[in-house]
């Protein structure tokens, strides 16, 4: 390993999660205590000490020469431990109730005990909650400080916190309101927030179900309980089933429980099944569905919100753009400092470089592209980067003074000069002149030209940064440096998809990917059994809402070209914005374009035409909610929005189209959902293709059996089949032709 990296590694370590928080916490003293913030001594030591790092290991190392820092610390200390008691009083009081809730449930004497309301009452709560845990978590960080258990303990923890230190005078009560501020700043927003609630509220859980099974275990050991279940008005057929399904998942780990048999015959009043095997089939049945419903999904969830946690917490990255930091750049990274090659008496200065690399790198032959990492961290896509089969020369990760020198030398003195320099930012850093001068050095040592990718989008949305303005500051700062501005892209390499790897391929000139990847990933044989999955299901002409549910299902296969198909059904960016008449101009404007795209025999079709309305109008609303993963009937005006499909399927008044698709006539048929989804499917598939490819692909592949109606669901898979078959041969003629 060279001496560059390991400094590289050991100034890594150096730079914890706790020298970060601890940053902060000066930040928030500073920020109600002007008088704490004239601190002449920690800045020159971060200078001194931090020479060519990075800005943030700049403010981390001024923090932790603050005269404050040691009561800072102890403030930290103290918050901490006080969160720690806050979630353990709250572990406490769940066990409680987890054990009150058993107590009730079970009850106190030894009559019958109906399992249903025992099962209902200990799990029924926590699995709503557990679900809207879930839609919470998918929305975003935000929902989860204020909708989950986890966030109500820290609020309460926070609001403690602030009484305590309120109550408190001096500077040591000022230190402890800063402490507090920046913990609940760091672990209340973003990743690490949310796995912060998360890991509290499946915490308490946890307890709660530990609790419930250590009573339920003691009572009915301790006791004899005849389960029974009973019922007024549903048949007895009903609870049979669904404790069937009920057992399912316990049977499966292990735990007895009842049979066919034992079930009917526990049907109170005049049970025929009270002997002591019915009643332990029973209890095993309520212990294992504590177990597998309650007690094992939440311990999953703990362990993963932990993790998850942690990976966050190491990920984290002091947002050096706040008012409280950007005051400090002058002072700890001054304007005049020299930034790339060491400008100083004994070193290299600007001009020379410039003046000896110019000529030999003209002279060297042309290597493959080379990449480099400025002040980032590993992104999620891995690294080194790869474009296709083609792996781009790594020159490693650029964080310090050192690091510059070694890539500014390697360049210089490579045997072969890179295709393409690609220096790889965050937009979670600012781009200050050391930054800008570094690009710059580097694309004096080449004659190839610089190409600048920007990442990290999706942290700084979820910090609330303005990724519009760092985007534009970053193009501003390497423009003054000659990057042009078609040599910069933002692509999240954390979230590296089929279109954005397409992107990259073309920024540093890798032919081979653009053209294998000019074309979606096929996916039509799975779109197809989605649509036979979901028909399977169907025992009548399904709804709207279920043929929506459908298009969005297969959208979500073709998620990664979204952009593409968005486009060409002319869908607007988010449908919950737009006002009912709006929505249904949104939803007839995409409905005319996919029948626009029909070939002209299928146009005169009623059938088709209709199926490609209702195609293109699903395909809008799978579209648009695609990326908020909620039910389609709870979004805004849905009621309007099913009205306006419906009245898609009216295009041809004269044809029985032109039925209404909530009064159907006959037997059921399920060839206009099929075939709305099938042609939908087709689209994506074909998408990337021009227009009229695309029509003769759905002219030769579609025919007039076609039309026949479809009355069963077993009947979908076959006509499924022979379409895919006619598209796939369509297809080659347009290979061959």
């Amino acid at each position: 390993m060279s001496r560059a990296a390991s400094g590289r590694i050991t100034r890594r370590r150096r730079m914890r999660f706790a020298d970060r928080l601890l940053a902060e916490s000066v930040r928030a003293l500073e920020e109600t205590q002007p008088d704490a913030a004239a601190q002449p001594a920690a800045n020159l030591q971060a200078v001194e000490a931090a020479d060519g790092s990075s800005f943030e290991a700049r403010i981390t190392a001024r923090a932790a020469a603050h005269t404050s820092a040691d009561r800072l610390r102890n403030a930290l200390r103290h918050t901490q431990q006080g969160a720690m008691l806050t979630i353990t009083v709250g572990v406490i009081v769940a066990a409680l109730a987890g054990a009150g809730a058993t107590r009730a449930a079970l009850g106190l004497s030894a009559d019958r005990v109906n399992i249903f309301w025992a099962i209902a009452g200990l799990l029924g709560i926590q699995t709503l909650l557990l679900l809207a845990w879930a839609v919470a978590a998918l929305i975003g960080p935000r929902v989860l400080s204020t909708g989950s258990l986890g966030g109500l303990l820290v609020a309460l923890w926070r609001r403690m916190g602030q009484r305590v230190c309120g109550g408190r005078g001096g500077c040591a009560g000022a230190e402890h309101q800063a402490a507090l501020r920046a913990t609940a700043n760091v672990f209340g927003r973003g990743r690490i927030g949310a796995w912060t609630f998360s890991t509290i509220s499946h915490a308490l859980w946890t307890a709660f179900n530990l609790a419930c099974l250590a009573v339920m275990l003691a009572m009915l050991s301790g006791r004899h309980y005849t389960f029974a279940w009973e019922t007024t008005i549903l048949p007895s057929r009903a609870y049979v089933s669904l404790t069937e399904v009920v057992a399912t998942l316990p049977s499966a780990v292990g735990f007895p429980t009842p049979d066919r048999e034992q079930i009917e015959g526990s049907e109170w009043p005049g049970a025929t099944h009270t002997d002591g095997a019915t009643q332990r089939a029973w209890a095993g049945l309520l212990v294992g569905s504590m177990v597998t419903y309650g007690l094992g999904p939440r311990v999953a969830l703990l362990v993963i919100s932990l993790g998850f946690r942690l990976r966050a917490m190491r990920r984290y990255r002091l947002d050096t753009s706040l008012p409280g930091y950007a005051r400090l750049r002058p002072i700890l990274a001054p304007s005049t400092e020299t930034i790339g090659v060491i400008d100083e008496a004994g070193d290299e200065s600007p001009h020379h470089t410039t003046g000896d690399s110019a000529p030999s790198a003209a002279a060297r032959p042309i290597g493959p592209p080379a990449a480099l990492g400025l002040e980032i961290e590993r992104p999620e896509s891995g690294w080194p980067l790869r474009v296709g089969s083609t792996a781009l020369d790594d020159l490693g990760f650029v964080d310090d003074r050192d690091d510059r020198r070694r890539v500014l030398d390697d360049l210089r003195n490579a045997e072969t000069e890179p295709a393409v320099l690609l220096i790889v930012c965050s937009l979670m850093t600012t781009p200050d002149r050391g930054i800008a001068g570094f690009v710059e050095q580097a694309g004096r040592t080449i004659t190839r030209p610089v190409r600048v990718v920007l990442t990290g989008g999706e942290r700084c949305r979820q910090r609330d940064a303005d990724v519009a303005q760092r985007g534009g500051d970053w193009r501003e700062a390497l423009a003054r440096v000659g990057v042009e501005e078609e040599n910069i892209v933002e692509l999240d390499l954390d979230h590296l998809t089929d279109t954005s790897e397409r992107v990259l391929a073309e920024l540093v000139g890798v032919v081979e990917v653009v053209g294998v990847a000019s074309q979606p990933a096929r996916r039509i044989e799975e779109a197809f059994d989605v649509i036979a999955s979901h028909a399977d299901a169907w025992r009548t002409e399904p709804g709207t809402s279920e043929q929506a549910e459908l298009h969005r299902a297969i959208a979500r296969l073709y998620q990664h070209e979204m952009a593409g198909w968005r486009d060409l059904l002319h869908v607007p960016s988010d449908l919950k914005k737009l006002s009912a008449g709006d929505v249904t101009k949104a939803l007839r404007t995409s409905a005319e374009r996919m029948t626009s795209l029909l070939p002209d025999r299928l146009k005169q079709s009623p059938k088709w035409l209709a199926a490609g309305a209702a195609a293109g109008a699903l395909g809008c609303v799978a579209a648009a909610t695609l990326a908020a993963p909620i039910a389609i009937t709870a979004l805004p005006a849905w009621a309007g929005m099913g009205a306006a499909i419906a009245g898609l399927w009216k295009l041809a008044p004269k044809s029985s189209a032109s039925k209404d698709i909530d009064e159907p006539a006959g037997p059921p048929d399920l060839g206009g959902a099929v075939r709305a989804a099938a042609l939908f499917a087709m689209l994506l598939e074909l998408q990337g293709r021009g227009e009229a490819t695309i029509s003769r692909v759905l002219d030769r592949a579609v025919t007039q059996d076609d039309e026949q109606p479809i009355e069963s669901a077993s009947h979908v898979q076959p006509y499924l089949t022979e379409l895919r078959h006619r598209f796939d041969m369509a297809l080659a003629s347009e290979v061959t032709s």
